[in-house]
């Protein structure tokens, strides 16, 4: 298989759940004839790794007595700039976080020497929308690890994209009461994470399914942190786009056009940014960063940060954020170019935060006459 492509083997990274969850997640959607061979490969593999589960049951059975450290929220729609803020707070050693292997083999964290090298030799050396360098140990969201956790993850709509409304309003804004349930796999899966990091006094996550989850998480987690990062809206666009078009095909269990995603992307934008403003009003305690402002100077944003919250004492930690940035110089981002159909698209239903946040097509994007843009 060559790294260079984004592709995964025909096994659905529910590969890291047990049976009894991958039958709640999976028995909600559809399973088109062309991905069963997927479906049936992922569920046997789960059936031959429960000799793990059931050890890592035995080896974290007294984990929820454990204390949490204080969490950081990083909050934002995708491709805002979360995953270099992410990166960049998690470079100070008493920083805790959640890795991509936590995050795939969340029920195997007790046999990880065994697992991570091959989850290491199956993950393409970069992610496909940007070009940001994966590696097993590197921080990663946590929505992934919910998935194989428990029924309650957004990022089911990854599989079953139909159902992506429906996971809106049951698995972000709980309309079905089971946040207590949620709140549960969540709390164990943060004190599973933090028990191999016993340095960290505080531990950054980075979700952008917690946007729409503020008043929730201030609700279970009422000393924690939050920061909102947001970019211009034509660039989210298009940048997300771009990650789910590459991403999706790679997940679902059944197909969904071009169209689709655009419309799921439209409708979750607003649907996630208007549940964060929501939840704002009532508890408006949150740092907030515009991207364009934060890439011209990180470190200061980050002092800011940490005044901000008590974090610490920047003074001994900004030599080690300072080195990976400069370690990042060599970074390219995409450039991208617009349709006038997208234009009007992003004008005719995300108009609101460009008001809001004074946003305007950027001087570098053209306007090209296709229909759509890869």
């Amino acid at each position: 298989m060559s790294k260079k492509e984004f592709k995964l083997p025909p096994l659905s990274p529910l590969v890291g759940t047990d049976l009894a969850n991958f039958f709640r997640v999976t028995s909600k959607g559809r399973v088109q004839s062309g991905f069963l061979f997927k479906y049936i490969l992922t569920a046997l593999i789960i059936g031959i790794l429960s000799p793990f589960r059931w050890y890592e049951r035995w080896h974290f059975r007294k984990i929820r007595k454990n204390q949490l450290c204080r969490p950081v929220f990083i909050l934002g729609h995708w491709r805002s700039g979360t995953t270099f803020l992410h990166n960049l707070m998690c470079q100070p050693p008493n920083a805790g976080f959640i890795s991509t292997y936590e995050t795939v083999f969340t029920q195997y964290l007790a046999t990880r020497k065994i697992i991570e090298p091959l989850l290491q030799w199956l993950m393409p050396p970069k992610r496909p929308a940007d070009n940001v360098k994966l590696r097993a140990a590197y921080p990663q969201e946590e929505e992934f690890a919910m998935c194989n956790l428990t029924p309650f993850s957004y990022y089911h709509f990854f599989y079953f994209p139909e159902l992506v409304e429906r996971y809106f309003k049951e698995t972000v804004r709980f309309s079905n009461g089971c946040e207590d349930e949620w709140h549960s796999a969540y709390e164990l899966l943060l004190k599973k994470t933090l028990s191999g990091q016993p340095e960290a006094d505080h531990l950054v996550i980075k979700n952008p399914v917690n946007t729409g989850r503020l008043a929730i998480l201030r609700k279970y987690f009422p000393d924690a942190a939050f920061i909102h990062i947001y970019r211009n809206p034509y660039t989210v666009f298009l940048s997300t786009k771009k990650f789910f078009m590459e991403l999706m095909p790679t997940l679902w269990f059944h197909e969904v056009d071009e169209e689709a995603i655009e419309t799921l992307i439209l409708n979750g934008y607003r649907n996630f940014l208007d549940a964060f403003y929501r939840d704002y009003a009532v508890t408006p305690a949150v740092f907030d960063i515009k991207f364009e402002d934060f890439e011209k100077d990180p470190l200061r944003t980050i002092e800011q940060i940490y005044k901000s919250f008590d974090l610490g004492d920047f003074s001994k930690i900004e030599h080690v954020l300072g080195d990976y940035i400069q370690s990042q110089h060599t970074y390219r981002k995409n450039t991208y170019s617009i349709s006038s159909r997208e234009v009007e698209l992003v004008r005719k239903h995300w108009q609101v935060y460009l008001e809001r946040w004074n946003y305007a097509l950027p001087e570098n994007m053209q306007i090209v006459d296709q229909s759509s843009v890869r």
